[in-house]
């Protein structure tokens, strides 16, 4: 299954989704995306960077030293502005990533395991 399918088909499980995207952290890009309406490619870009962020920079730092930990930060979850930015890395390559808009109704949990179930497919099929 195509990985904009499977992207879509996420995004319409949870309703509180907005947008959702698979991106390629060391490439710096998002390879397919999926909304609930058009959104411009600066707000694309401006997502995938604050994740990487995230994911890598000096809050993934500043939470492995709190935890102790030389591990890379697998899963982000950020409530700014009214709004829930979630960020899941694959298990299986560590510059994938799942990240998704919503409301802050979402259920977590469910779609962090959803998003893990995909990125398990997707580093198989590659």
């Amino acid at each position: 299954m195509q990985i904009a399918t499977q992207l879509d088909q996420l995004r319409r499980a949870f309703p509180d989704c907005h947008a959702v995207a698979y991106a390629d952290f060391e490439a710096g890009m998002i390879l397919a995306k999926s909304a609930t309406a058009t959104v411009p490619q600066e707000q694309w870009d401006d997502l995938s960077n604050y994740a990487f962020e995230i994911m890598n920079g000096e809050p993934a730092a500043l939470a492995c030293n709190a935890m102790s930990s030389t591990d890379f930060i697998g899963t982000a979850v950020v409530l700014r502005g009214g709004e829930l930015t979630l960020v899941v890395r694959s298990p299986m390559v560590a510059d994938d990533a799942i990240f998704c808009i919503a409301e802050p109704g979402l259920d977590v949990e469910h779609f962090l395991e959803s998003s893990i179930k995909i990125l398990s497919r997707i580093a198989q099929d590659v």
